[in-house]
């Protein structure tokens, strides 16, 4: 397949009918942002002082979804420990770790397939 491992699964206390299920691409390297991501993760930079990740789960969880389904690479435990400690119990949390870098493409191919999966 693409050498992807679910490795950690973690379900909202709730019980919502709701079954909205949303995808987050944070296995880059960040190269972009130079010395910024040389020890963290793209997704934990900080603006106004939260986590970039933070704002996207936040706006997810307000908007009713239900899952959110994370996969991630560089730094992977950095983002897992972070998201785990803050949103767990709060929305249903996936993270799929990419043992070999996938491209966006490929990321967002492989992440369906496991959603889908998981589903049917």
């Amino acid at each position: 397949m693409f050498g992807v491992k679910l490795f950690k699964k973690t379900a909202a206390k709730n019980n919502r009918k709701n079954t909205m299920k949303a995808m987050i691409l944070a296995a880059g390297f960040g190269k972009r942002l130079g010395d910024l991501t040389r020890d963290i993760p793209k997704p934990l930079i900080e603006i106004k002082g939260k986590a970039l990740i933070d704002y996207h789960i936040e706006k997810l969880i307000s908007a009713g979804f239900s899952s959110v389904s994370i996969n991630v690479h560089y730094l992977a435990n950095k983002i897992i420990d972070h998201v785990q400690s803050k949103f767990s119990g709060k929305i249903e949390l996936i993270f799929s770790h990419e043992e070999n870098i996938l491209g966006t493409v490929e990321g967002c191919i492989r992440e369906l397939q496991v959603m889908v999966k998981r589903t049917y």
